[in-house]
């Protein structure tokens, strides 16, 4: 599916922001070991954005290509005549499917996209999601670091804020993700007062809790977030009532 943003639906309005079709359709991509069904939003026909969901699909397809034979190359025995699946005329595809959200926040010169991903091969199943934000002017990644004039810190208090939320669920994952928030904070959503943070469903709390967590810029006031990008710091915008009652911009993505 292609998730519902009611958050951009609500700024969108807000901010007179094109773009915000939800039509989809899709495409499927069959390589040797391969076979990838790819959902997109509509304005990946457009030229404006053409060229950068092409880049994205290869992206994950040429990534699911390198994985999947370096899986069949790990446990191929080369004494044997069994090629485990390396035969060409015989050979097993892995299969993964993409639906990709696109966000585009012109008003504020940054799109989001969110690539869900779930993948199957030799009985394995796998699923992923992953954020990325990227600023439209230079077509450049966002990365955590352009955030913050103190990206540290503020990697520091995202680390301590999950733990603290996720704690509860005793999920043996738990330490990992906090370490690696704190050295390179990355699967994270730009909201107008806030961070949201999108991990895999039921790695770290039960199947039935949400797999994310939105961190008020309140909370990371002390590492000064940038204004460019949190308008709610900007003075035009800082009591405007409707950028401070989103909610939870990712609603419907655990349908």
């Amino acid at each position: 599916m292609i998730f519902k943003f009611k958050f951009l639906a609500l700024l969108g309005a807000f901010l007179s922001i094109p773009n915000l079709a939800f039509a989809s359709y899709t495409q499927t991509f069959e390589r040797i070991y391969t076979v990838s069904t790819v959902t997109y939003p509509d304005l990946c026909q457009d030229d404006e954005y053409a060229k950068s969901c092409a880049f994205m699909t290869n992206y994950y397809l040429n990534r699911f290509d390198h994985a999947y034979i370096g899986y069949l190359t790990k446990h191929l025995d080369l004494d044997s005549e069994d090629t485990d699946g390396l035969d060409l005329d015989n050979r097993e595809l892995a299969s993964q499917e993409i639906n990709f959200d696109y966000r585009v926040i012109k008003e504020f010169d940054f799109l989001t996209v969110i690539a869900d991903v779930r993948q199957s091969f030799k009985g394995k199943n796998a699923h992923i999601t992953e954020v990325y934000n990227i600023e439209l002017s230079s077509s450049k990644p966002i990365f955590f670091n352009n955030l913050f004039e103190d990206p540290t810190l503020a990697a520091q208090l995202c680390a301590n804020y999950v733990e603290d939320y996720f704690a509860p669920y005793k999920k043996p994952n738990l330490p990992i993700f906090k370490a690696q928030i704190e050295n390179d904070p990355r699967n994270f959503m730009i909201l107008p007062d806030a961070l949201e943070f999108v991990f895999t469903k039921g790695v770290l709390a039960p199947n039935n809790v949400k797999s994310r967590i939105i961190i008020p810029i309140t909370y990371l006031a002390e590492a000064k977030p940038i204004a460019k990008w949190f308008p709610v710091l900007k003075a035009e915008f800082k009591n405007d009532k409707r950028l401070h009652a989103l909610g939870d911009p990712l609603d419907g993505m655990d349908d």
